[in-house]
């Protein structure tokens, strides 16, 4: 159902989400392959992370996103995540992660190093509806839009602190 090369361009990802399965195998080597298999959990979407040797699964009905790392064969594991295709923008280096988080009453933004996927720090926002998530160009802020209707953008420090909230009009219904 997808195919997606990593960024180095030495792997491919062969996406089975009916089967429940993901299947990596390396472009030099024809007879290495890779298979992940969710088991009953399933796969809903999977993609590199942006240093290549790590793969994202997200589980059906977003329970849980996995980060297989293909190097040391260890699996990290980050509760419900909001959305499997969108929510989620890597820092321009590489080195941190943000993800839209289902919580109540609002959504939350977590931030992850990708070093050892280890949770930073995890923030509420004013969002009715979180949408989507992503990192400035310099790393240093992370615009979160919510939902159409409320036609809203907040801007983030990395550490939870909104600094400023874009609201060009409010009940026009998006």
């Amino acid at each position: 159902e997808t195919i997606k090369w990593s960024n180095d361009s030495t792997l491919v990802l062969v996406g089975l989400f009916k089967r429940g399965v993901v299947e990596i195998k390396q472009v030099q080597k024809p007879t290495w392959i890779c298979r992940i298999n969710e088991g009953l959990a399933g796969i809903s979407y999977a993609y590199f992370a942006p240093d290549s040797r790590s793969v994202i699964t997200i589980c059906n009905n977003n329970l849980k996103m996995s980060i297989w790392s293909l190097v040391n064969k260890s699996i990290s594991q980050i509760q419900n995540p909001k959305f499997c295709k969108k929510g989620v923008s890597f820092t321009s280096n590489g080195h941190f992660m943000a993800l839209a988080i289902k919580t109540t009453p609002n959504d939350s933004i977590g931030v992850y190093f990708l070093g050892d996927w280890s949770e930073l720090v995890k923030f509420p926002t004013k969002c009715k509806d979180l949408s989507d998530v992503k990192w400035s160009y310099d790393n240093s802020t992370i615009l979160v839009s919510d939902t159409p209707l409320v036609c809203a953008l907040y801007i983030y420090t990395p550490t939870g602190e909104l600094l400023n909230e874009i609201v060009p009009y409010e009940y026009k219904l998006g």
